[in-house]
This record gives C-alpha cells, sequence and structure tokens, in this order.
C-alpha cells in the first residue's frame, strides 16, 4: 500500500521537503521537483490558515470578513461622516429684508484648500433684525440696556456712525471693527458714549462639507428578481444626503430587511471596501422588489476626519451666485467628520453590542450606542438629571467642540428610541468646556533654540488638555502612526509629518497614560511629565497664568486655551 510521504503536522516549506526527503523513493528525484510540492503545500497551508482565521471575528484581518462576522450578530459598521459647522454669509449694503437664499447659493469653500466645498442642506431666510443699545463708549461700548442680539463676526450697520462694521460681542460689551481681519488683529473702532441703532446684514446657516451631485439613472429593474444591486457612480457617498426615487415615489433607506414586509419600499445601503457604494432592494418577501421602472438617486459626497476645519475664517471663498452675497467665514470650528469604522473598532464594539443589544438601559449602554452613530469620540451621561426617568447628555464631536445642532438631535433621537417604551427624556446639551491657558518659563538645553522646540512644545500642551485625547489614543491603537498623525495635525492646524519622532512619542504618551475626561483632576506633574518625555531640548520649566491641581466639575472637561512662552 502506498503511504503518503509528507505528515499531516507538516504545514511549512521546510516540514515538507524533509518529508520528501526522508522517503527513500523521492529522496533522489529531482531537486525542482521536490521544491515545487513543498512549496504548494506551503502556500495551500497559508491560505487554509487564512480562511481559517476570517471564520472568527477575533482573528479576521480583512474588511469583507469583519463585516459579515458583524451583520451576523447585528453589527453595522460605522460609515464615513462629514463635519459640519456654521458658517456666516454676509449681505451687501443693498440687501432688501426679507432675503431669501436657495440651499444651491449657501455654499463655499476652504480658502487654501478649494477641492473642500461647505454646503447648506435647505434654503435660509435673511430677517431684518435691528435693535438699538446704550451704553458707555471707549475702545468698545459695554451695553447698559438690555441683551444683544448679535453675535462676534456679525456684520451690522450703524446709523449713528452711517458706516458697516464687524462685531466682536463678549458679555454685554461690543467691539467695532472694519473688517473680521481687524477682529483678529483686535483694531477696534473708538465709539462715545451713547445710543446707537444696529442693523444685521449676516445670515448664518448651518453647512456641511459636501458636494451635491445630479441626479443619477443607476439602471431599470427587471421587476422579478430577487436582492437587485445597483451601483452608485461615485465614492464617498454621504448616507444621510442620498434620496432614491422609482416612478415618482422615493423609498426608504433601512439599515436591513429583518423588519421589512412585501410591501415595503425599502433599500440598503452597502459600502466596498474603496469607499464606492451599491444600493439593495429586497427580494419580495423581505422588502419589495422594485417594478420595472428606472431608478434614480441623488446624494452628496464628501466626509472623512480631514474635513474637519479647526481654524476660523478660513472657509472664506463664497462660491455660490446669490447676488447679494458679498462674503463669508466660518466663525467657529467644523467637525464631527469621521472615516469609515476601522476592522480593528469593528472587532472591539461589536461583541460589546450583544450586551447591548441595541437598547438604551444602562449608561454604559448609552456610551456604546453613542460610539457606534460615529458623532462622537468621548461623553458624558447622567441620568435622572431632569427627574426621574430623563438623562442629560454631553458629547465631545469628533475632532473636537461641540456637536452640530442637527447631529445632537440625532443623537437625542436614537437613544430615547431605545429607551424603554422609548419613554426616556433624553436632552443632549452642548458642552461647557474650560480652556486651559498658561504662561511657560523654559530654559533650553545648549544647541537648542526656541523657534526649533516652539512648535513641539505647544503642541504638546494642547495635546495634554484636549478633549480629543480619547480619538487620538484609539485612532493610534486601531489604524496606526500615519492614521493618527493626520487626525492630530487635522485637529491642531498643524501639518507634522507622519514620521515626526516627537509627534510619535506624544501620541504613545496620551494612549499610555491617558487623556482628557468629564471631571477630571489634572495634575502639574502630568504635564511636565509629558512634556518632558515628549518635546526635546527642554531643560526646565515652570508655569505662570494657571493653578494647579485643576478639579473638573462632574459635567466638565478641559480644552487648550493660550499658550505663552517665555525663554529665560
Amino acid at each position: 500500500m502506498t503511504v503518503n510521504p509528507i505528515q499531516y503536522t507538516s504545514r511549512t516549506y521546510q516540514t515538507i521537503l524533509a518529508d520528501i526527503n526522508a522517503d527513500k523513493t523521492l529522496a533522489d528525484k529531482p531537486e525542482w521537483f521536490k521544491r515545487m510540492i513543498a512549496g504548494v503545500g506551503d502556500v495551500l497551508s497559508m491560505c487554509l490558515d487564512a480562511q481559517a482565521n476570517n471564520c472568527y471575528l477575533e482573528t479576521a484581518f480583512t474588511r469583507d470578513a469583519v463585516k459579515r462576522l458583524c451583520s451576523l450578530i447585528g453589527y453595522k459598521m460605522g460609515v464615513r461622516t462629514t463635519s459640519s459647522g456654521l458658517l456666516k454669509f454676509y449681505l451687501s449694503d443693498s440687501t432688501l429684508f426679507p432675503y431669501t437664499v436657495s440651499k444651491e447659493d449657501l455654499c463655499a469653500v476652504y480658502g487654501r484648500v478649494s477641492s473642500l466645498r461647505f454646503e447648506a442642506r435647505s434654503s435660509a431666510t435673511a430677517s431684518l433684525v435691528e435693535t438699538t443699545i446704550t451704553g458707555f463708549g471707549g475702545d468698545h461700548l459695554n451695553v447698559t440696556n438690555g441683551g444683544i442680539p448679535f453675535e462676534t463676526y456679525d456684520k451690522v450697520y450703524c446709523k449713528q456712525l452711517d458706516d458697516y462694521y464687524y462685531l466682536k460681542v463678549v458679555g454685554q460689551d461690543i467691539y467695532f471693527a472694519t473688517s473680521v481681519n481687524d477682529i483678529a488683529l483686535e483694531r477696534w473702532v473708538d465709539v462715545s458714549t451713547g445710543t446707537y441703532t444696529l442693523k444685521s446684514y449676516t445670515l448664518t446657516v448651518t453647512c456641511f462639507q459636501q458636494e451635491q451631485k445630479d441626479p443619477q439613472n443607476l439602471g431599470t429593474s427587471d421587476g422579478t428578481t430577487e436582492w437587485q444591486t445597483f451601483d452608485l457612480p461615485d465614492d464617498k457617498v454621504l448616507q444621510e444626503t442620498l434620496s432614491v426615487v422609482i416612478n415618482d415615489e422615493v423609498w426608504t433607506r433601512v439599515d436591513d430587511f429583518s423588519d421589512s414586509v412585501s410591501t415595503s419600499k425599502h433599500y440598503r445601503l452597502d459600502y466596498n471596501n474603496d469607499d464606492t457604494a451599491k444600493i439593495v432592494f429586497g427580494n419580495g418577501t423581505y422588502g419589495m422588489i422594485p417594478e420595472n421602472f428606472p431608478i434614480y438617486a441623488q446624494y452628496c459626497v464628501g466626509g472623512g476626519s480631514d474635513t474637519n476645519v479647526t481654524a476660523l475664517n478660513v472657509i472664506n471663498v463664497y462660491s455660490g451666485s446669490a447676488e447679494k452675497i458679498e462674503g463669508v467665514m466660518n466663525p467657529r470650528a467644523f467637525n464631527g467628520g469621521t472615516d469609515a469604522e476601522s476592522i480593528e473598532s469593528a472587532k472591539t464594539l461589536a461583541p460589546m453590542s450583544l450586551k447591548t443589544r441595541d437598547r438604551f438601559v444602562t449608561v454604559s449602554d448609552g456610551i456604546q450606542l453613542i460610539e457606534q452613530t460615529g458623532y462622537s469620540s468621548l461623553a458624558l451621561i447622567q441620568s435622572n438629571y431632569f427627574g426621574q426617568l430623563s438623562c442629560r447628555v454631553l458629547c465631545v464631536a469628533r475632532g473636537g467642540g461641540n456637536l452640530s445642532a442637527e447631529s445632537r438631535a440625532y443623537i437625542q433621537s436614537y437613544l430615547k428610541e431605545r429607551s424603554v417604551l422609548g419613554s426616556l427624556d433624553v436632552k443632549v446639551e452642548e458642552i461647557q468646556f474650560q480652556p486651559q491657558s498658561l504662561t511657560v518659563n523654559l530654559s533650553l538645553n545648549t544647541g537648542y533654540d526656541l523657534s526649533t522646540v516652539l512648535p513641539y512644545l505647544e503642541l504638546c500642551i494642547r495635546m495634554f488638555f484636549s478633549e480629543c485625547g480619547k480619538e487620538i489614543s484609539e485612532t493610534f491603537k486601531n489604524q496606526g502612526v500615519e492614521t493618527a498623525a493626520r487626525l492630530v495635525n487635522s485637529i491642531f492646524g498643524t501639518s507634522f509629518n507622519e514620521t515626526d519622532e516627537q509627534v510619535y512619542d506624544m501620541m504613545s504618551y496620551v494612549s499610555r497614560v491617558g487623556y482628557r475626561n468629564f471631571g477630571d483632576t489634572i495634575y502639574e506633574s502630568a504635564l511636565t511629565g509629558m512634556i518632558t518625555n515628549c518635546v526635546r531640548g527642554i531643560n526646565h520649566l515652570t508655569y505662570d497664568g494657571i493653578t494647579f491641581p485643576i478639579q473638573m466639575a462632574e459635567d466638565e472637561i478641559a480644552t487648550g486655551g493660550e499658550i505663552t512662552v517665555v525663554e529665560e
């Protein structure tokens, strides 16, 4: 009887080749032949190992395998989201109120990156806002007769001064400047004590990083085939903007067809590994099969972590055609943009979702559900805050800062729907961040100069106090140095290379030692430890203008403030 010369325990090239050479009838065979057989066995063994690993969530290593395994337990991997924030559109002097602008004309681009476009999702109307204020003059006006219906960076016409100004509003103080840049430079127009009538020429609108695409004909349904699939021609499609129309009827997007019936006009949006996407229809039992009509889709593209904008007045190139809009700027950061969920994150969160079962019962359930939305990197839930069966939710946006009003409303509804009987009173509120400003007095080692050390020192302090520490830490651990470095540059408006060892040390330190959280106690030794471990060239340093330890209230979290550096 012929015996297999290769042992079942032999899986590698060397062990298979040794088995062949151990067989007397094969030992004198051509070397190339034995090497070929050993090589084929080695490759087959590797392929089988890979297939076996991809059958288990813990060891799966391809995105398709992780998506498939997650879907088996009802977990859908997080998709790309886009950043959002406020844009102030400045109206010309000849504008007549009320003045309505279509959503197509409420758009702007990042002044330095023309491909990054920001658009509104609905039309907006500028109404007449005119108020009379009285106050004490000087380099600013201290208002004494009530509230101020204007914000910093608003453009107004002042009747008494017969000119147009841009405002900075701090409490009851109004500063007048002749341009937005003058506000940044703190160049103010002196005003006398008295009464002034101000009329707003500013339209403030929530906008999103996106680009609207023309309606697309995806093809025609045959009316009979189950699970029909149609590819979308663009990548980076934002799922919340997708609208599918068949025979003049709008169909509804669902995450899955488990609750669909034969008459449900539902479709599912699936993303491929290369950021392209397709829509899938039902089988006639779970979801209706579309009738024999063309399928039209309209959507916006964009999103990703690189759409977060931290600097002010950089989205300042108007790209619409409304004749009365003469300028635009972003008064605050744009945040909320995220990349598609990494496979490492999914492998961690998917098993946890079995515990929550998509239900908001405990605080940990709520935190888990908020993370699944992809909008927030860090959250706090205070139970019974407004009374029995209520909770207050505070969420740090991806990229830092507060979530947009739309994102807060979505999370509020998302949690409430998943509470017991949908009866929990959920309120998602803005966070009152606590900026930490300080002066650093430092001496440098021989051979170092301040211009070289300063960028790293400032980044280190800002990262230490940042509310984005958890996001940076998780990205560093799960997606690697390159992705984490891009995130750091996006959050802090820097341009460090991903191979920079000092930036690597900072990200590694935050991942090991910890990050800012709600209710933190922050010690001086922690800040000094991070600086001395991550920034090269510093001999000695002390701090002024800040008192340690810093104790945050339960609902407070630190953020970076003004940094002044003095070389001794």
